[in-house]
């Protein structure tokens, strides 16, 4: 910059390193042109595009927490102690069994069931037909005692079966699984009916075994349940089980299924093997099992911070759209679907897909390959922004961004923006039109390398099923790796080379890099794990994640801290960092020697900004985002003899 725009930089505290908190706690106004603004809102705020660099402030989930009402019953329930001739009111003289337990809870009362940490029981709850007071009285179902092990109830059919219209009720803090054999057995299942329902938690659970674990619906699609929050939860292992005790083949089962749903948040939450055996020889998936499926009636859906891997189909398939952000996936046959092609989808689903990491692919069972990493069905007003898609390299007929367009006008403002995909058989970007329909496609700034692998069919950066497709959506600024990949684009019935597409394309402002092989090898679910001291495996990594719990919350098995690792390792790629940061300054804007406060505070005043000659655009993109945020946080507090060129 040509004169310094910093009048006035305030910064109580910013503590800034990698490994530990990259902004734990920063109040600063900055003063630019006569006009203020938090120097690090963009960082923190729920919105923001880089909102998981300052994760590391809230690696726990916020978990709920309430106070006994003045009339609160609270019953106790122990199968080890307990006695259903005890009043159950208190932890010395707890009633045994469940239903005795719920039938001394009142309906429409903030009343408190607790199961003791570290019982079992061989039932479940059966029929729940009660509700709590309000939002803020609700009625609880959770745990009491010492230790960190959840009750457990292992009921030959249904954990919970939420009948009739349940209001303000929290599940929480249990372990429900399955062992027998039981027609459509749930963990938690709700069977909306007779009016509309709203309020429900379910928080700290461990689920396993069921078809499904968790099934939220209603009768008919004239009811709708509002206000479902989803947190902390690990549904795991969803399998249907034959009367002889084997899991059935050709399953249609879910980790969660929701319908009917007005309002949903999910985050925190694990999906592993659902529909999937853990068994290698048993080839149950088909593609109708998936870890999460929201139905199209289910609206309004945000899922963030949480894991997804090893789905029977689709890992998290939102038919209605949503917004998705901070997530990760790991070898999934198809990892995130938002959209629906059928008759009934109308003029597209809205959605925002952010910061989530895709990584590896298998195929459904043994006679059906697939490898898709995001994909999107007639949606409009959706922006795909700063996500990672990588590591396909078995699937070979895979896609790792595909966008499908069916219906008119059903694809009006898409943008797929700022994101990486690499090591994707198949095609890396895929755009199929089908039938006459408007859209407005823009792709920009993204990196896509073309993967190739010998007698593993043909690999290519795009795929356009129509030849208008190359003049009519716009793309601009992208950086492609392609030297590696025979044909670059397949557009049409057409096989192209990049100097083809180039004189045919209506792509602007995009290069041509050279194809490092090894460039990405950091950027596994391995390298995470070795990074870490731990084993460089996914079922590793999966079997941390499956012991998530309130009481024992471990923060390397999260999607943040995975984030965190392969933005840092996206931005030493980007910038070129050795090993050992040399002497030449890197994010060093007001040339004084040394990476510092005042360097951060110029690159906030830039975040955001595009253009060519930007100061704190580090790896030269023509966007200060996440990417130089991160790069700046590998050479903060270097000092060096001579500045650098930024």
């Amino acid at each position: 910059m040509s004169s310094s725009p910093i009048l006035s930089v305030s910064i109580v505290l910013i503590q800034i390193m990698l490994g530990g908190a990259l902004c734990s706690t920063v109040e600063a106004q900055v003063t630019f042109d006569g006009a203020s603004r938090d120097a690090c809102s963009s960082l923190i705020d729920e919105e923001s595009p880089s909102r998981h660099l300052a994760q590391v402030i809230n690696q726990e989930p916020v978990w709920s927490e309430d106070d006994l009402s003045a009339d609160t019953r609270v019953i106790y329930v122990s199968s080890s102690e307990g006695s259903d001739s005890n009043s159950g009111f208190s932890e010395n003289d707890p009633v045994r069994t469940l239903e005795e337990a719920e039938s001394r809870m009142r309906d429409g009362f903030p009343d408190w069931l607790l199961l003791k940490r570290g019982d079992v029981w061989d039932e479940g709850f059966g029929t729940w037909t009660l509700s709590g007071r309000s939002e803020s009285e609700p009625m609880i179902v959770g745990a009491y005692g010492s230790g960190t092990e959840r009750p457990h109830l292992r009921p030959p059919n249904k954990g919970f079966y939420l009948l009739g219209s349940p209001r303000h009720l929290w599940i929480t803090s249990l372990r429900i699984t399955r062992t027998e054999y039981s027609q459509y057995g749930s963990g938690v299942y709700m069977h909306l009916s007779g009016s509309d329902g709203e309020d429900l938690l379910l928080e700290d659970l461990y689920i396993s075994g069921f078809d499904p674990n968790i099934g939220l619906s209603a009768v008919n699609d004239s009811l709708v349940f509002r206000n479902l929050r989803i947190r902390g939860v690990v549904s795991v292992d969803a399998v249907r089980l034959l009367q002889d005790g084997t899991q059935d083949t050709g399953t249609t089962t879910q980790g969660l299924f929701l319908n009917h749903i007005d309002g949903a948040l999910i985050e925190r939450c694990v999906f592993d093997h659902n529909g999937r055996s853990q068994d290698p020889n048993l080839d149950i998936s088909g593609i109708h099992s998936h870890n999460v499926y929201c139905q199209l009636h289910t609206k309004n859906i945000v899922v963030r911070d949480s894991i997804f891997a090893n789905a029977g189909s689709h890992s998290l398939k939102l038919l209605g759209g949503g917004t998705v952000e901070d997530c990760l996936f790991l070898e999934n046959p198809l990892a995130l679907l938002c959209g629906y092609t059928g008759a009934s989808s109308g003029v597209g689903a809205t959605s925002t897909i952010q910061n989530n990491i895709v990584l590896g692919s298998q195929p459904i069972n043994s006679s059906t390959p697939r490898g898709y990493g995001i994909q999107l069905a007639n949606c409009k007003d959706t922006i795909v922004q700063d996500n990672v898609i990588a590591h396909n390299t078995t699937q070979p007929y895979g896609v790792a961004i595909s966008v499908e367009i069916s219906n008119e006008s059903a694809c009006d403002n898409l943008n797929i923006i700022d994101n990486y995909a690499f090591n994707w058989l198949g095609a890396t970007m895929k755009v199929s039109l089908i039938g006459e329909s408007d859209y407005d496609l823009k792709i920009k700034r993204n990196h896509f390398d073309g993967y190739y692998q010998a007698g593993l069919g043909e690999s290519f950066v795009l795929r356009l099923n129509e030849t208008e497709l190359a003049s009519e959506i716009e793309f601009q600024d992208n950086t492609y790796y392609v030297d590696s990949v025979p044909v670059f684009a397949w557009i049409g019935n057409q096989w192209l080379d990049y100097g083809q597409w180039q004189a045919s394309a209506n792509d602007v402002g995009s290069v041509n890099e050279a194809h490092l092989a090894g460039r990405w090898d950091s950027l596994t679910i391995e390298a995470y794990q070795a990074s870490i001291g731990q084993s460089p495996t996914l079922n590793s990594f999966m079997a941390g994640a499956r012991k998530q719990q309130r009481d024992a919350w471990d923060s390397q098995y999260t999607s943040d801290s995975v984030w965190r690792y392969m933005a840092t390792e996206l931005a030493k790629i980007d910038l070129g960092v050795p090993e050992e940061p040399g002497p030449i300054c890197h994010g060093d804007f007001n040339d004084d020697s040394v990476v510092d406060v005042d360097d951060f505070s110029i690159l906030l005043l830039e975040y955001g900004a595009e253009g060519k000659s930007l100061n704190a655009d580090l790896n030269q993109d023509g966007i200060v985002d996440l990417f130089d945020f991160t790069g700046l946080l590998i050479y903060f507090g270097e000092s060096c003899d001579h500045p650098s060129p930024h």
